[in-house]
């Protein structure tokens, strides 16, 4: 019998908080994008926002980023900050992976030793990664250059028609959202190129409607 897609995100979701260890890897990455966040931020002096009112705090920005070595220093510690985020997300991503494999197939995995058996996964993950990104990027500009094409830059009072616009758009990418929800299973029990797996991901979901 098919199963509806809502169905298997149920099963998915009941899986993983039904053994909690399969959460390990998402812990990690939450802990690992919080320490980079304040390291970036004491790193630059931004941790006075803090303890400034927001006038002041404007101000040391403001000071900070008209200053070219001060620039320059906050791009390229954010350059490496997301660098670590994304490879460090993408592997724990892998082994988590690994991790629902095992607990599917009823030979549950330690942390470690999904992590081994992952990083045969990781060329294809990141590939899958880039091009999904891409086209949220690519929908994400449209959206930014229609919306202020016809709504203009002033945010502060947003008409009725630009609000519902702002919705459809949310609408939209919550849809992308759920559309490649399983993108990452079929990368792991199909096999196939990343192309191919995005194509299997979306057709899964016009076919378990």
């Amino acid at each position: 019998m098919r199963q509806s897609y809502v169905s298997s995100m149920v099963s998915c979701f009941r899986l993983l908080f039904g053994q909690l260890t399969l959460l390990l890897p998402d812990a990690l990455l939450i802990v690992l994008t919080s320490l980079l966040f304040f390291s970036f931020i004491y790193i630059n002096g931004l941790h006075v926002m803090f303890t400034l009112a927001e006038a002041e705090f404007q101000a040391v920005l403001r000071d900070l980023l008209t200053q070219t070595p001060h620039l320059v220093q906050v791009a390229v510690t954010l350059l490496i900050a997301l660098a670590i985020n994304v490879f460090v997300g993408l592997t724990l991503v892998a082994a988590r992976l690994e991790m629902v494999k095992g607990a599917i197939a009823k030979k549950p995995l330690s942390f470690l030793t999904a992590y081994r058996k992952s990083r045969a996964l990781l060329g294809r993950l990141f590939g899958v990664k880039f091009l999904i990104t891409l086209l949220y990027v690519f929908v994400g500009l449209v959206f930014i250059g229609v919306f202020f094409r016809f709504f203009g830059s002033d945010l502060s009072n947003p008409s009725t028609p630009a609000l519902v616009f702002l919705f459809i758009a949310l609408g939209i990418f919550l849809i992308l959202k759920l559309l490649f929800l399983f993108v990452y299973p079929h990368l792991v029990y199909q096999k196939n190129g990343v192309l191919a797996t995005l194509r299997t991901t979306c057709s899964y979901a016009f076919l378990h409607k």
